[in-house]
């Protein structure tokens, strides 16, 4: 059973596992609520299926994986495990009434309570306030007469983001046409920081597009069979670290690029391998962090993505921000269809290092001489 927090309530986890369990929906399936403080999961494992059909007229087989604050996620791991829809939203966003004085989004409000002129409450008596943390207050509805919040009508609304995971690994697979990490809806807040995230690792992999919007994020060291946009959000390739592949085309339009680098070994810096072309907007970030208390020497070079379709892409769009952590500074380098970061900085050596250094050197002439 899922467990939930002060205020969350419980609920039972959906497992679809074995091979002969298939699970199947007509147009729409939704791992989460609308309502906030939820938690929702879908486990599909061990060869398990789940699969949305198209059995509508005006056509869509979609699922989506959203709460407004709490947790809602699906996790498709091993292999023969499968998902499959057209369309796949993790993460999206939704009108509310306003906000407690924590800051907590407010979807179902006490409608018992509501009186026009009176500020609103949510259903356990919190106050609502709107973004601005003025009252809330009950209004008559010009066009139906009914009693509402005034950030129900036209021109007042409220939009928070919804929270929503994807996690496709070891051998895993999603069949897909589009799967949407957040939604491309500027200047709209998330709770407490809680974005959308699709992880594909450990040899899991998705077949479809995948388009990264802000607040939003792809990260892992698995497969895309198809095109990657990355357009607010963030897209950071391994699996602390290693490297994810795309098999299309990457367009790098907004957002960052996030490279972490542990080492200079196979799988100790991130990679993004395109097979496809990419293309950047000019002031791309790529943001680099060192791990490990790793410290790369002058000249080092890393080379983070590795692109096979290359089109005459220019590099020099990009912008390297250096996290806090990083102590050398690094240049882009690009050469034979590949981009690296280069140290540019030799590494100061602790003056107690030398020291101590010194004092062998002392001791092993002192040694010599006395032999």
């Amino acid at each position: 059973m899922a467990k939930g927090g002060p205020g969350i309530p419980a609920r039972l986890p959906v497992n679809v596992s074995g091979p002969s369990s298939v699970a199947r929906a007509s147009n729409y399936i939704q791992v989460g609520s609308y309502s906030t403080n939820t938690v929702s999961s879908l486990n599909i494992n061990n060869g398990g299926r789940v699969e949305v059909l198209d059995g509508s007229p005006y056509g869509g087989a979609d699922i989506g994986i959203s709460t407004l604050a709490g947790t809602a996620e699906v996790k498709v791991s091993g292999a023969a495990s499968t998902l499959a829809a057209e369309q796949i939203r993790i993460g999206g966003s939704r009108t509310i009434a306003g906000y407690t004085s924590t800051g907590a989004p407010v979807a179902d409000i006490d409608w018992d309570t509501l009186s026009v002129g009176q500020q609103v409450a949510d259903e356990n008596g919190n106050l609502v306030y709107d973004r601005n943390g003025n009252p809330v207050l009950a209004v008559e509805h010009p066009l139906y007469g009914e009693v509402v919040p005034s950030t129900y009508l036209n021109g007042n609304s409220i939009y928070n983001k919804s929270t929503g995971t994807l996690i496709v690994e070891n051998g895993a697979q999603v069949d897909t046409q589009t799967i949407n990490v957040s939604v491309n809806n500027p200047n709209t807040p998330t709770y407490n920081n809680q974005g959308a995230v699709l992880t594909v690792r450990n040899g899991g992999v998705v077949t479809g597009d995948v388009n990264v919007y802000e607040d939003g994020l792809l990260n892992g060291n698995g497969s895309i069979l198809g095109n990657v946009l990355v357009d607010g959000g963030t897209l950071a390739s391994g699996n602390s670290p290693g490297t994810i592949t795309i098999g299309g085309d990457l367009e790098l339009r907004s957002g960052q690029l996030e490279i972490e680098i542990g080492g200079t070994g196979v799988n100790e810096f991130d990679v993004v391998h395109v097979l496809g072309d990419v293309t950047a907007a000019d002031g791309f970030d790529v943001k680099v962090k060192l791990l490990n208390n790793f410290i790369p020497q002058e000249g080092q070079s890393f080379e983070f993505l590795d692109i096979d379709g290359l089109a005459n892409f220019d590099f020099s769009l990009l912008n390297l921000i250096l996290d806090e952590n990083v102590q050398n500074g690094f240049n882009i380098s690009f050469d034979n269809g590949a981009l690296s970061l280069v140290s540019t900085s030799a590494v100061p050596v602790p003056a107690s290092i030398w020291l101590f250094g010194s004092g062998i050197i002392g001791l092993l002439r002192f040694k010599g001489r006395k032999n």
